[in-house]
C-alpha cells in the first residue's frame, strides 16, 4: 500500500495538495512543536561537528544530469530565485555534516534541491487546475522532467515526494533527502537552523549565489499564495510562523548590517 501520509508523493497525487479542514489543526501543531524544538536548539552550546563544517567538503555533482537541471532551472527561474535553490544544496549539505547524516544519493539530491521551487516559476505555477498547493506544482513539473531526462521512476518519484515535503518541517522519518532539502530551503528564507552555520562559510556561499531581490520576490509571492490557497500546508506555515515569533532576525550574511 502506498505511503499518502500528509506530504508524501501519493497524498499529494491524490489530494493536489490541498488540506482538508480537519487536518490544519493538526498540521499546525506538528508544525508549532518543531519549531519550538529548532528554536530551543538556537541556545545550545554550539557542537564540535558545527565546527568541522567545510563548505569545501562539499563536491557539486557535475553528471549530465545535473548540468541539464542546472541549464533548466537557470533558464525558467529569474537570477535571485536560482541562487536561492543552489544556497538551499549548500546548507542542506552543510547542516547533514553537522548532525554526521549521510545522504545516499547525492546527485539526486543535487537536482532535487535545484528543482524544489519550480512550482513558483511562471511555467508551472498553477499549471493543473487540480493542483492547490506551489509545492505539488513543483513536485509534478520535477517529476516530469526527471522521467523525460531518463530518471527511473523510483527516483523521480524520491525527488517529488521531497520537493512536495520542503514547505513542512520534517524528521528523518522521510529519509534523509527530504529532511535536508527542508532544512536548506528553511534556512535559506527563515533561518531556521542558521545559527548552526558558521558565519565564514555562509558568507562563502552568499558571495558565489548572492541573495539578490529573493526576500522582496518570495514575500510578495507568499502573499498571494496564502491569499488564493489558504487550505496549505504553506499557509499552515506561515500561521505557525507568526505563532512563534518571526526568525528572520537572525544576522544572516544577505543582511550584514546585521552582523557584529
Amino acid at each position: 500500500m502506498s505511503d499518502k501520509r500528509i506530504g508524501t508523493w501519493a497524498w499529494a497525487k491524490e489530494t493536489g495538495g490541498r488540506l482538508h479542514p480537519s487536518q490544519r489543526d493538526a498540521v499546525l501543531r506538528e508544525m508549532l512543536k518543531a519549531q519550538a524544538r529548532c528554536a530551543a536548539d538556537l541556545s545550545r552550546p554550539a557542537r564540535d561537528a558545527i565546527a568541522k563544517m567545510d563548505i569545501d567538503l562539499i563536491r557539486v555533482p557535475d553528471s549530465a544530469l545535473a548540468k541539464k537541471v542546472e541549464s533548466h532551472v537557470s533558464k525558467l527561474s529569474p537570477a535571485s530565485l536560482t541562487n536561492h535553490v543552489h544556497r538551499t544544496y549548500y546548507w542542506g549539505s552543510l547542516l547533514a555534516q553537522a548532525d554526521g547524516a549521510r545522504i545516499d544519493d547525492e546527485e539526486l539530491f543535487y537536482v532535487a534541491a535545484l528543482l524544489h521551487d519550480l512550482g513558483i516559476t511562471d511555467q508551472h505555477r498553477c499549471a493543473h487546475e487540480h493542483i492547490g498547493d506551489f509545492s505539488v506544482d513543483g513536485g509534478v513539473a520535477a517529476h516530469d522532467f526527471l522521467v523525460g531526462e531518463g530518471v527511473t521512476q523510483e527516483r523521480a518519484d524520491a525527488a517529488a515526494e521531497a520537493i512536495v515535503l520542503h514547505v513542512q518541517i520534517v524528521g528523518e522519518e522521510f529519509g534523509a533527502m527530504a529532511k535536508y532539502l527542508q532544512d536548506g530551503a528553511w534556512t535559506d528564507l527563515s533561518c531556521l537552523r542558521a545559527s548552526e552555520i558558521p558565519v565564514d562559510q555562509a558568507r562563502k556561499v552568499f558571495k558565489q549565489h548572492p541573495a539578490l531581490d529573493i526576500r522582496k520576490m518570495f514575500g510578495e509571492f507568499a502573499i498571494e499564495e496564502i491569499t488564493k490557497r489558504p487550505d496549505t500546508r504553506f499557509a499552515v506555515a506561515a500561521q505557525a510562523g507568526q505563532q512563534v515569533g518571526a526568525p528572520q532576525l537572525f544576522p544572516w550574511p544577505d543582511r550584514p548590517e546585521k552582523i557584529g
